[in-house]
């Protein structure tokens, strides 16, 4: 029953997030422009590089056993995770989350001390979030467990959809073989 509690826990958190957006019409290139100029005065390059240290390191204490497999994480996370692969879709995520003038006032923001400072500590701050909700989640997981294992007893057949869901997903995620 606890390998069922996992599977649907993965699905869980592998679901899109609920306020994705689909993206609008495309930029202009000047949008473009502001947003890449946004990017690189914020250095969220380089906050992205701390944020995933930092979530690493949280991950080892919480989670011992991702001590020994740190160095495959990293190597993961700097093959598929390159800012080069992720600055595009950034980019338009903030061409469709703000206008272009509103980018320039983010901009000339962020150009600030108060800016500089505020982008600075945006890691420690997101870090310390993740950590709050991850306590608050498993202070909580028995009730969870507890919870799932009723619907399952009440609805046998919400397992099943649940375990050719994770099926589904695993052979998606799964390299092709030759």
């Amino acid at each position: 029953m606890m390998k069922h509690f996992l599977l649907l826990t993965l699905l869980t958190l592998s679901a899109r997030p609920a306020g994705a957006q689909q993206p609008t019409a495309t930029p202009s290139a000047s949008h473009d422009q502001a947003v890449e100029r946004l990017l690189e005065v914020s250095d969220v390059e380089g906050a992205m590089q701390k944020g995933m240290q930092q979530m690493m390191d949280m991950q080892v204490e919480q989670t011992p056993m991702f001590a020994s497999m740190r160095d495959i994480m990293e190597e993961f996370y700097a093959t598929h995770l390159t800012w080069d692969r992720m600055k595009p879709e950034v980019v338009r995520i903030y061409t469709d989350a703000f206008t272009e003038a509103e980018i320039r006032e983010l901009t000339a923001f962020y150009q600030t001390e108060l800016g500089r400072k505020g982008m600075e500590r945006m890691p420690e701050i997101m870090a310390r979030s993740a950590e709050v909700s991850q306590r608050l989640v498993q202070a909580h997981l028995p009730e969870l467990a507890q919870k799932v294992m009723t619907r399952i007893q009440e609805d046998p057949e919400a397992m099943r959809r649940a375990m050719e869901e994770a099926q589904r997903m695993m052979q998606a995620v799964q390299p092709s073989q030759p």
